[in-house]
């Protein structure tokens, strides 16, 4: 059984550099996820357009849609 309590996404850029741009914490109460993003301090923010997930489909969605430009700038 394979399970994930956090996950962890990264933006490769050339010659290999990569940076962290999402993260999501699966919190087993409420059954749902935490997402976070990393400001230019290099913490993890609560993203505070849209604190939690219900699945990784709708993290994935939230980070690709990137409403504020937190992710992606």
């Amino acid at each position: 059984m394979l399970f994930c309590t956090a996950l962890n996404l990264s933006v490769r850029w050339r010659f290999s550099y990569e940076h962290p741009i999402a993260k999501a914490t699966y919190n087993k109460n409420k059954k749902n996820w935490k997402i976070f993003w990393q400001r230019a301090d290099l913490k993890w923010h609560d993203y505070e357009p849209h604190l939690e997930a219900a699945s990784i489909e709708e993290f994935l969605n939230v980070v690709e849609k990137d409403d504020h430009g937190c992710f992606f700038g």
